[in-house]
């Protein structure tokens, strides 16, 4: 399963289904690798030319892929694996080391030695891949916290699940939203797992007719027929008031 989220909102907007194979795309859309392609699918949903930023792992980036994207409209950040380079002569991470990477960013890191958080320079376009794939990397970890999918010979069974699954995390997502637009207190807003209990509680009992009333079966205790015997001379009637006609009814004993 393949699916773009936005990096800001970790909203997922578009997925589509591995089958096995390489996605169906136009003559002279494919760039001839199979995880490049699912990227160019996903992004035939954007608008071109409008300066979007695409970030992708190592698994789904080729130097044909950016070179496409490029030609749509599409900037891409992404890292690369070493036997993709086409005979790209890079500098080693020692050497990169020595002449200095910039421009850098300080960012904030766990000390080991010292048992603190404390700020050390960073390159900006690390910086950035780390900032803009965390979109994709949360909804993944939100959408695997609760088991939803299980094995069933109906594949379409699964499908459905997986859905269902990303529809509860997006409606999480806007729940929480609307919370802090409207500001609501943290200790009010529900977590996924509440959230998702609420919905589930809600599609048990959609149409479903309310339980009658039905009379408790067997001799009443000895207890409970005291107490009523007890209570029996205190009340002489009882009072009523209906508000749809307005009449006040006695019933005397």
């Amino acid at each position: 399963m393949s699916v773009r989220c936005c990096s800001r909102t970790e909203f997922p907007h578009d997925f589509t289904l591995y089958e096995g194979k390489a996605p169906e795309l136009a003559e002279g859309e494919s760039v001839g690798y199979q995880p490049a392609d699912f990227v160019i699918l996903l992004c035939k949903s954007l608008p071109q030319q409008r300066n979007y930023i695409i970030y992708f792992d190592n698994w789904f980036n080729f130097p044909e892929l950016q070179l496409r994207l490029k030609q749509y409209g599409f900037h891409s950040v992404g890292t690369l694996r070493a036997n993709r380079l086409r005979g790209c002569q890079l500098k080693s991470e020692k050497e990169l080391r020595k002449e200095g990477l910039e421009p850098l960013k300080m960012v904030e890191r766990w000390d080991n030695k010292a048992k603190k958080h404390v700020e050390e320079p960073c390159p900006a376009a690390v910086t950035e891949y780390n900032a803009n794939m965390g979109g994709v990397d949360l909804f993944d970890m939100l959408a695997g916290l609760y088991r939803v999918d299980h094995k069933s010979r109906k594949w379409y069974r699964r499908i459905f699940y997986w859905a269902l699954n990303v529809a509860c995390v997006n409606s999480w997502i806007l729940y929480r939203r609307h919370c802090s637009q409207l500001s609501v207190p943290n200790k009010d807003v529900l977590d996924l797992l509440g959230f998702v209990t609420r919905i589930s509680q809600c599609l048990i009992v959609i149409n479903q007719p309310a339980p009658p009333l039905q009379r408790k079966r067997g001799r009443p205790s000895i207890k409970a027929t005291e107490d009523k015997e007890e209570q029996a001379p205190q009340q002489k009637r009882t009072v009523n008031s209906s508000p749809l006609t307005r009449k006040t009814i006695l019933y005397l004993n």
